[in-house]
């Protein structure tokens, strides 16, 4: 277990280098994207895309914690338009952002 652990722990750091891209993080990650997939598929049980998608989201929200602002949060994760972290975030987490800072500031 702790090799799988481990293994998890080298391709999250290797997400933020690859700019959440999936070719890259499989070029750094030094295997190519269908041996990256399976890799992903025996670890977290979900595809490339879906992993970095689901780490995007988990970044967004730690950096909701200390700013409000989705403008500014959006493009420090590779997000083109706000619009798109808001609809994916509201997808992933079940809940708008604007609701999601309202339950964490009344906390």
């Amino acid at each position: 277990m702790p090799r799988l652990q481990q293994q998890l722990e080298t391709l999250l750091k290797l997400a933020v280098q690859a700019e959440y891209q999936p070719g890259k993080l499989a070029t750094l990650a030094g295997c190519t994207p269908w041996q990256l997939r399976r890799k992903l598929l025996r670890l977290v049980g979900c595809s490339t895309r879906v992993f970095l998608r689901r780490l995007r989201i988990k970044h967004a929200e730690a950096k909701l914690l200390s700013t409000s602002f989705v403008k500014e949060i959006a493009p420090e994760i590779y997000f083109k338009h706000s619009a798109s972290l808001c609809r994916w975030f509201k997808k992933e987490k079940g809940v708008p952002i604007t609701q999601f800072l309202k339950t964490t500031a009344d906390q």
